[in-house]
């Protein structure tokens, strides 16, 4: 639907504009309305064209974008413009010595001690180094971010701030491709915004292994309901419950998905499998009681 209402909004500049300058201005909003979107892929689409009369809230808006696609090169190009323009914007700094240090480049941190004094950016001092003021290793530095991260995840965030959540866990997966909790937080950002089909790829980067992965799963079965696909999620709890019987959740999981689909039988069945567990804590069940009583009365 959003990809039709960005063709709108090319049609209607086509109409009412013309020549180059037309074209650009477009692009411009085009781009920026789809990142309010989360969709960077149509956006980086938009930022083909020269960047060349890019104002820096322009050269911001490529920078998280390149970084959500994993363009780090092209986002650490763009971080320099950027940085000419405006040597305290944080991001581009981030980006700049991210691209330095995957790449075994310190040039770029001696730039940075030169340039920024510690009290001007002490989130990246915390990020990118130690107390002794050396270099953290990669994996210490993606560590470094996700506690960012977890210290400002809540559940009523604006969306600019998603936005920016989501730029920070990208960067710690660049820095640790196996950091599994990073993807489930970009997935459960991506669920809260209903972009289900980006929340289900990025659940499915948790390894099997790990104590993330049959919620990452769970959480995919249950959006494909909410997707229209209930049977498809149906099975997949199905599944996952026999796959993984000490997993009391995914009963909670599948009884409430039978009441929200209507299936009150079977969402009073669950209901009291779950009940008459002798493990469930009081306001677990008290809740497990009440919503048992509504499938009773419906």
């Amino acid at each position: 639907m959003f990809k039709n209402f960005i063709k709108f909004l090319i049609g209607i500049f086509c109409i009412i504009s013309s020549g180059t300058s037309a074209s650009t201005s477009s692009s411009y909003l085009i781009a920026n309305t789809a990142i309010k979107f989360f969709d960077f892929e149509e956006a980086y689409l938009h930022f083909q064209s020269s960047d060349s009369n890019f104002s820096e809230s322009d050269l911001h808006n490529k920078l998280l974008t390149l970084v959500h696609l994993n363009l780090l090169s092209n986002a650490a190009e763009v971080a320099k413009k950027i940085l000419k323009k405006n040597n305290l914007n944080q991001e581009a700094w981030i980006v700049y010595l991210t691209y330095a240090k995957i790449n075994n480049n310190t040039d770029a941190f001696d730039e940075y001690r030169k340039k920024i004094k510690k009290s001007e950016m002490p989130l990246l001092n915390y990020i990118f180094f130690n107390e002794s003021d050396l270099i953290k290793k990669n994996e210490i530095i993606a560590r470094s971010i996700f506690e960012v991260v977890q210290a400002s995840f809540t559940d009523d965030d604006s969306q600019l701030s998603y936005n920016f959540l989501l730029f920070y866990l990208s960067i710690a997966n660049l820095f640790d491709a196996n950091f599994n909790e990073a993807y489930y937080y970009s997935a459960q950002i991506y669920q809260i915004l209903q972009n289900y089909y980006k929340a289900e790829n990025l659940y499915n980067k948790v390894h099997v292994n790990h104590n993330l992965y049959v919620d990452s799963q769970k959480n995919i079965a249950i959006n494909k309901s909410k997707l229209g696909f209930f049977k498809v999620g149906e099975q997949q709890l199905i599944k996952l419950i026999d796959d993984y019987s000490n997993a009391d959740n995914l009963l909670v999981a599948l009884a409430d998905l039978y009441r929200l689909e209507k299936k009150y039988d079977e969402a009073t069945t669950y209901y009291s499998k779950i009940i008459n567990l002798q493990d469930s804590s009081f306001s677990e069940l008290w809740r497990l009681l009440y919503l048992r009583g509504i499938c009773f009365e419906r």
